[in-house]
């Protein structure tokens, strides 16, 4: 099988900063933010949120990203490493994800890329 992860252009098609939304089931509340150093291990996620209130680092989430020019939404489920003070109104997260889900991402970035093409041809 073709290693998707050793190939950092993959990572650079993300079209990076991406928006992204947060999802935090437990408590039923969405932060938006936007998702940066895509690797295999993770990405960044930069918040303008005050999550401390009530915010636990074991929390479950789900991470939805908007690719950018369109709105194609996915989501994927992540846990968070680390979460870093960024200034008074925001906060830096570490998100961590699976290969596997990294392998999806990757097939529904070319599925959107793909109709994109397809609908920039007929107009």
């Amino acid at each position: 099988m073709h290693n998707l992860f050793s190939e950092r252009r993959f990572y650079q098609r993300l079209a990076i900063p991406a928006n992204a939304y947060l999802f935090f089931p437990q408590k039923n509340r969405w932060f938006q933010g936007r998702l940066k150093d895509i690797s295999a291990e993770g990405a960044g996620l930069e918040l303008r949120h005050n999550l401390m209130a009530d915010f636990e680092m074991d929390s479950s989430l789900e991470l939805w990203i908007a690719l950018p020019g369109k709105d194609y939404f996915f989501s994927i489920c992540a846990d968070i490493v680390w979460l870093q003070r960024k200034d008074e109104e925001g906060f830096n997260l570490g998100v961590r994800f699976s290969q596997i889900i990294l392998m999806e991402i990757s097939q529904l970035i070319r599925a959107a890329k793909s109709l994109r093409k397809t609908e920039g041809s007929e107009q």
